[in-house]
């Protein structure tokens, strides 16, 4: 599935849109807005996972599909719980920053 999205707006492309198209209608918008920040990307998402993905270690395939996960979590598509959702946040931090020894390192 190749979603656009424009301004909080997300529009699902079926067989008869082309990403050649959508490209030229994101330049027109931005031809259009004359100045105004616009804001639009593409999102690829997988829609079939396997039990034999967890096994893959190709960093991309790995980074794609941690990037589907964290959008979808932020989006509220995976309602979780108080201490899933610190565990997530945990493992967010710890991804972004690495390990560390002690707090006082920290500043």
């Amino acid at each position: 599935m190749l979603t656009y999205c424009h301004i909080e707006e997300y529009i699902g492309l079926d067989d008869n849109k082309y990403i050649g198209d959508l490209l030229a209608e994101i330049k027109a918008a931005k031809d259009r807005s004359k100045g105004e920040i616009l804001q639009c990307k593409l999102i690829f998402k997988k829609k079939l996972f396997r039990e034999s993905d967890e096994a893959v270690t190709d960093p991309m395939f790995v980074q794609l599909s941690y990037f589907q996960l964290q959008h979808d979590y932020i989006l509220g598509n995976y309602p979780v719980g108080r201490d899933d959702a610190v565990q997530l946040s945990a493992l967010q931090i710890l991804a972004e920053i690495g390990f560390v020894c002690s707090p006082e390192s920290c500043t």
